[in-house]
């Protein structure tokens, strides 16, 4: 009973004191707070000076070199490191998330190279250079870098500032397009000597460009047949699932069936490829035509029937010569 008193007493006591800060001390509270705020706001300043970015720099761009980007540690069966995942900014990283789902679905690149250590090997004496830090706001920053990785590479990094730290929000790459040398050494690009690729504007034209060609894939829709008088007969029937351009049938009249053909559709060329076994293979590359016809070439391989044709074909919506 006497606890019982003693801790009434002393939750009542507590209570007191309590009201009596909250009375006089609503301006300690109020001071509490502000010194909070305070702190937060010299820390912020801190975060966006040149001195602080440069390190937040060094910090990450540390990771990388040949040791590291020739994936030593995978050799050893120990997981890659995710870096954009940890250095990139959130809105980066869901515009690529949407940008891999479409590779993966349709099986095409949407990033053909390491943004980190610019390129897809790693040069031995791979370095960096951080040359300038400009264009400093609340929100946002950029970086200068120069890469080496079998040659000089200019890097512009847009950062963004949340969570209270900088993060990647963009890899700019500026590319001397004169020393760009195609198979036979002409130059080509030849009347740009800079060309600068932003990756975050060539994430969102390969989006979008497979948003168009997903539109543009459905008037294929339907069943074809290859015309001509001495060419086998090919039926396909093309469908739509979830968007995407799928084969329903893909046949040569009364002697193969490709039950696992596949459909693609990019900038404006359909592909088809069905495969049996390595004697009995069917591939197509072809685009509609101003006739509604898709014209293109055909490699098809029937060895059970001594049947090799690899040249020009013409598929007509409709059209069997058979039925």
């Amino acid at each position: 009973m006497r606890n019982y008193i003693f801790f009434s007493l002393f939750l009542i006591s507590f209570g007191l004191v309590g009201c009596g800060n909250k009375t006089k001390g609503g301006a300690a509270d109020s001071a509490d707070s502000s010194a909070v705020v305070g702190m937060s706001a010299v820390v912020d300043d801190e975060r966006h000076t040149e001195a602080y970015i440069k390190e937040r720099i060094e910090s990450i761009y540390r990771h990388f070199g040949y040791s590291e980007t020739s994936r030593g540690p995978e050799a050893e069966g120990m997981p890659a490191v995710n870096y954009d995942s940890l250095y990139c900014s959130s809105r980066y990283l869901a515009l690529l998330a949407e940008a891999e789902a479409i590779s993966q679905r349709e099986g095409t690149v949407c990033i053909d190279a390491d943004h980190w250590i610019v390129g897809q090997d790693v040069d031995k004496k791979w370095s960096y250079e951080l040359k300038d830090i400009r264009n400093i706001t609340d929100s946002t920053a950029q970086v200068e870098l120069l890469v080496n990785n079998f040659g000089p590479q200019k890097v512009v990094l847009d950062l963004l500032f949340e969570h209270g730290e900088w993060y990647v929000d963009n890899f700019r790459q500026t590319y001397d397009a004169s020393s760009l040398e195609g198979e036979e050494g002409e130059v080509f690009l030849s009347s740009e000597v800079l060309k600068e690729i932003s990756e975050v504007d060539e994430l969102r034209e390969y989006i979008n460009m497979s948003k168009e060609d997903r539109e543009e894939s459905k008037q294929l829709a339907g069943e074809w047949g290859w015309v001509g008088d001495d060419c086998p007969e090919l039926l396909l029937t093309l469908v739509t699932n979830d968007g995407y351009l799928a084969v329903k049938e893909c046949l040569i009249y009364r002697l193969a069936s490709f039950n696992d053909a596949t459909a693609s559709y990019h900038y404006k060329t359909l592909e088809v490829h069905g495969f049996v076994d390595y004697v009995t293979d069917i591939n197509l590359s072809v685009s509609l035509d101003e006739n509604g016809d898709l014209t293109g070439t055909c490699k098809l391989n029937l060895d059970e029937y001594n049947i090799f044709y690899e040249g020009p074909i013409t598929l007509r919506k409709n059209y069997f010569r058979y039925k």
